[in-house]
């Protein structure tokens, strides 16, 4: 039996089964349809006229709403028989925007209708001319396939209606040219990708990733897949590749070896077939028969993009290329999915729910828009002003991504598909496999076809995740990590005995277990021991502790590893932008609580001051007073910890004028911009965050901050590729360039604040620790009670700095 894991499917777009949404394969037309032949209104594009309304001044007439009767919509979709999976996912899609109103708009309950469309042309009609005729109607939902779309759709029109399709992808829905085949008529938008994004998005991906210039192509006489391979092959030619073959098989086929001869003495490197099932997986394990193929790259696309497709192809279906509707991991996402959950119970069946959402706060936000409400709570919603409110749509923001409506309906931009990859574990039964390329997020490193493993991730938090500070760059680094490794993750944040004493990590990461996560990354020193008993007791997960060193001491589990960045040497720039700003020669350091860790980084900042206030400015060292104020801990908890404004504010009232904060918050800036409003001349330099100065600029110094993205992209990858190995790494800065965000997991941002010759003398540090000219832990250098921790000419090692005991000589405040 197959499992699906509700937070996996949200990673990856689910089970597309045929993925008839695209379109379907060709069929013999009826003999004689029983209903008015669709050519009867083909050539409408405007309601008829009608009597105006007392009041109503639209051209193609208004909808009147008394106060406290219904708005009402529909949707057309497929909901019965083998395709009923495509037209459940987007009405419940549909059904979660309407509650998410409340089930009401503009003090009106909001009713939802429904015709079964069946996926044909003739379920089209029928289910648009039922639909025409309710006068009270504002829009549709629908329709699922593109073969209803192009029956139904002069219906709708001519009837002064808005559809708004989730998954009707054929190119003519949406192109006015009748000359090229273009079958447009107003009225109609579409939330799903137009088939020109999807086989420009695969072409381009064959081209450019996988380095492929010869081609050949398949399609099955369906419009789908015709129009859709055409326009694979029309790319790669606009890129300089060379199509060396395009043909078709039929449905029904089950012999594919005398085309794929065809194919292999053409002599493609890739074949790019976006036919359905059975046709697809046929011709998928037949091509290990054919001499010349055994090793050819494979590549469909969402109509056989199912969970039956790597079991029915079998092992040629490993290393083969898939292109598709991908809607990315996220918050918003992650919320939808849970409501589905709660709402309708499980997992959505199919792939375009998203989409559906999107088309339904569409029409909603247009109805809301243009409705007319004339003081009693009696609407009027004009029919040509809804297509107008629907044509003016720009960068509206869906779960699918920012949608802006052309003058056809094309609403999406192509951002919601991926290039997915079968593994043998899809073939085993593993579904879905993962995404591999987006156009919104580029190439992920995601593992390679028959040699990698699933990956989810679970973040822990000690606060709060929008902090602007160190958790929030953790945040934001998993964020990264996950879109680059194109996978998703979970988070919990405020792991602490103050917002949540009953809760442990332990009890977490049972819960993350639960969930599917088989990474889990803790942010806090504190968590090392909890963290130690959690990964004991779930040995089939691996974790990443920051910032701690249980690995180093050998006290953690095998599946334990340490990361941390040199943050020291961002203090240092720290301590070099206070000591260049400074005027009294008083710098004030928030410390948190008192640890190894805190003692080098605050050691770290003085020695950057010191270096900058005796070697830039010429000053004595004398004259730098440097102290440390610790609060107890990573941030205020009230009753618990200092307050860390109430010191802040002291630091400013004895004289200092830079403070630079050690604690995960940003109470040091903060407190600095109000005093600097009130005529102070005081500045601080926040920590962890990359925009930690944006809460006050014109007293930033500037800010050290944490880049963890790279290093959880490497520890991620190395879950995935099966080569987990235990390591406590602490990484220095790319010096290279250490605000890359690619590579370097410390980086210094000059602040708005900070002088031109501040920002010389940082740069110029800079240089000098990355080139090695300048090592500020070289001796003599001795601790606060005067024994010498780093002797006259030596160094200090690695391991030395890592467990520093105390403050530095020089330096005020406590060292325990």
């Amino acid at each position: 039996m197959k499992k699906h894991n509700l937070w996996m499917i949200a990673s990856f777009i689910m089970v597309f089964s045929v993925m008839l949404a695209a379109c379907q394969p060709a069929t013999p037309a009826p003999a004689e349809p029983t209903t008015a032949p669709v050519e009867a209104t083909a050539e409408a594009t405007t309601a008829p006229e009608q009597p105006a309304e007392a009041g109503c001044t639209d051209a193609i007439g208004c909808v009147e709403i008394a106060a406290g009767d219904p708005i009402k919509i529909a949707y057309m979709l497929t909901v019965s028989g083998g395709t009923a999976f495509l037209g459940e996912d987007s009405r419940g899609g549909v059904e979660i925007a309407i509650a998410d109103r409340g089930s009401e708009l503009l003090g009106h309950p909001v009713e939802l209708s429904g015709e079964d469309s069946l996926c044909s042309a003739e379920g089209g009609q029928a289910a648009g001319q039922k639909l025409a005729t309710d006068t009270e109607l504002l829009g549709i939902i629908g329709s699922s396939c593109s073969s209803e779309a192009f029956a139904a759709l002069p219906i709708i029109s001519e009837a002064g209606l808005v559809m708004i399709s989730p998954s009707n992808t054929n190119p003519n829905l949406t192109n006015d040219n009748a000359d090229t085949g273009g079958q447009w008529k107003p009225g109609y938008y579409r939330t799903a990708h137009n088939d020109k994004f999807q086989g420009a998005v695969a072409a381009k991906y064959v081209f450019e990733e996988l380095g492929i210039t010869k081609v050949a192509t398949v399609h099955d006489g369906s419009p789908y897949a015709e129009a859709l391979q055409q326009v694979f092959a029309d790319t790669i030619t606009e890129l300089g590749g060379e199509v060396v073959f395009q043909g078709a098989v039929n449905v029904g086929d089950t012999d594919m070896r005398p085309i794929l001869t065809e194919i292999a003495a053409a002599g493609p490197e890739l074949i790019y077939y976006p036919i359905f099932e059975p046709e697809a997986p046929l011709l998928t394990a037949q091509t290990a028969e054919v001499a010349g193929l055994e090793n050819v790259i494979l590549m469909g696309a969402d109509a056989a993009y199912s969970d039956s497709f790597p079991e029915a192809a079998g092992s040629r279906a490993v290393g083969m290329y898939f292109s598709g509707p991908y809607v990315a991991a996220g918050d918003a996402y992650n919320e939808f999915l849970a409501k589905w959950d709660a709402q309708l119970g499980g997992t959505p069946p199919s792939g375009f729910h998203a989409h559906a959402y999107d088309a339904a706060n569409l029409l909603l936000n247009a109805i809301e828009k243009v409705a007319v409400d004339d003081g009693s709570g009696n609407l009027s919603v004009g029919r040509q002003a809804l297509r107008d409110a629907l044509n003016s749509v720009a960068d509206y923001q869906g779960l699918t991504g920012k949608l802006t409506c052309s003058a056809t309906g094309d609403c999406a931009t192509g951002d919601a598909l991926g290039i997915f990859q079968i593994r043998q574990e899809e073939v085993d039964g593993n579904w879905p496999p993962p995404v591999i390329f987006s156009p919104a997020t580029g190439k992920v490193d995601a593992p390679a076809a028959g040699g990698g493993n699933p990956l989810k991730i679970g973040l822990i938090m000690v606060g709060p995740k929008e902090d602007h500070g160190w958790n929030q760059a953790h945040y934001e680094a998993v964020e990264y990590a996950t879109k680059k490794l194109g996978v998703e993750f979970v988070w919990f944040d405020k792991l602490n005995p103050a917002d949540n004493p009953d809760v442990t990590l332990e009890q977490v990461v049972d819960d993350f277990a639960a969930q599917g996560v088989n990474m889990v990354i803790a942010n806090s020193a504190e968590m090392a021991d909890a963290t130690n008993n959690a990964a004991l007791a779930h040995p089939e997960i691996y974790f990443v502790h920051a910032s701690g060193d249980k690995v180093l001491s050998g006290d953690a589990p095998a599946n334990v590893s340490n990361v941390m960045g040199r943050m020291e040497y961002g203090k240092m720039m720290a301590g070099c932008a206070a000591a260049m700003t400074s005027e009294t020669g008083k710098i004030g350091y928030l410390g948190p609580l008192v640890d190894s860790e805190t003692r080098r980084l605050t050691n770290s900042a003085y020695l950057g001051a010191k270096y900058c206030w005796e070697t830039v400015r010429g000053k004595d060292v004398a004259d730098l007073s440097f102290e440390v104020v610790w609060i107890g801990f990573w941030f205020n908890i009230p009753g618990v910890t200092l307050d860390p404004t109430q010191v802040v504010n002291d630091f400013y009232n004895g004289g200092v004028d830079v403070v630079i904060s050690g604690i995960d918050t940003t109470e040091a800036v903060v407190v600095a911009g109000q005093r600097n409003a009130a005529g102070e001349n005081v500045y601080a330099i926040p920590y962890d965050y990359v925009a930690g100065c944006s809460e006050a600029e014109a007293v930033c110094l500037g800010v050290p901050y944490f880049n963890w993205g790279p290093e959880y992209v490497r520890l991620g990858k190395q879950v995935q590729d099966g080569n987990w190995a235990q390591e406590w790494t602490w990484v220095a800065p790319d010096w290279a360039d250490i605000n890359n965000p690619d590579t370097s997991i410390v980086g210094w941002m000059h602040g708005e604040a900070l002088s031109d010759e501040g920002v010389a003398a940082v740069d110029a540090l800079i240089t000098g620790l990355g080139d090695g000219s300048v090592n500020l832990y070289t001796g003599p250098l001795n601790y606060q009670d005067g024994t010498v921790f780093v002797a006259d000419g030596a160094t200090a090692t690695d391991n030395e700095i890592w467990y520093t005991e105390q403050l530095l000589e020089g330096m005020k405040g406590a060292s325990k």
